[in-house]
């Protein structure tokens, strides 16, 4: 979207000898983007024609190009990106967010990811933290509140029964603490 890549245009359709390695499937050619790059503003920063509302405001963006990996398989590369460690157990940067400064309403999740389909993922972890810092999924496929939050209701329970149902596991954590000397 912000990095044409001119050496994809280049060796469009030619496998480049580095992933003839053994992989999980066959790939094929090298794809350029469909889509047309342009310069932008005083900058010239080039940005792709599907963004043209961040074009307009090029010289106000800060692009980074810089990133790389050593691992090209999705899942882990995207740990990497939201946590800086491959490994599924450690908290995402949200997580460290939420946990360094806190939050100023008690009442909500310390943040939420906006994810088409409900899915979670590395962004959302809190990995060793406490599960206070975990995100919570929006499915910004949908408007209605009901689908777009996941169990936001409980339907088993009415508000004042689910309160009080928080409020006893939450004395009983105190509880244990106190005898187990944490408090």
């Amino acid at each position: 979207m912000f990095g044409p890549k001119p050496a994809l245009e280049k060796f469009a359709g030619q496998r480049p000898d580095a992933v003839n390695v053994r992989m999980e499937r066959t790939t094929g050619g090298l794809l350029p983007s469909p889509f047309a790059f342009k310069k932008h503003r005083k900058s010239g920063l080039e940005i792709s024609e599907l963004l043209p509302n961040p074009a307009s405001v090029a010289d106000g963006l800060c692009v980074v190009r810089s990133m790389y990996t050593f691992n090209p398989t999705h899942t882990p590369a995207r740990s990497l990106f939201h946590s800086g460690n491959i490994a599924a157990t450690r908290p995402s940067m949200s997580s460290w967010i939420s946990y360094g400064l806190g939050t100023e309403n008690k009442n909500l999740p310390s943040f939420v990811a906006l994810s088409p389909g409900g899915g979670g993922g590395p962004g959302l972890r809190s990995g060793f933290l406490p599960s206070r810092h975990q995100g919570v999924v929006f499915d910004d496929s949908f408007v209605d509140p009901e689908k777009m939050i996941r169990d936001l209701r409980n339907r088993n329970l009415t508000p004042v029964a689910q309160r009080q149902q928080l409020e006893l596991i939450q004395e009983l954590n105190r509880s244990h603490k106190k005898s187990v000397g944490g408090g």
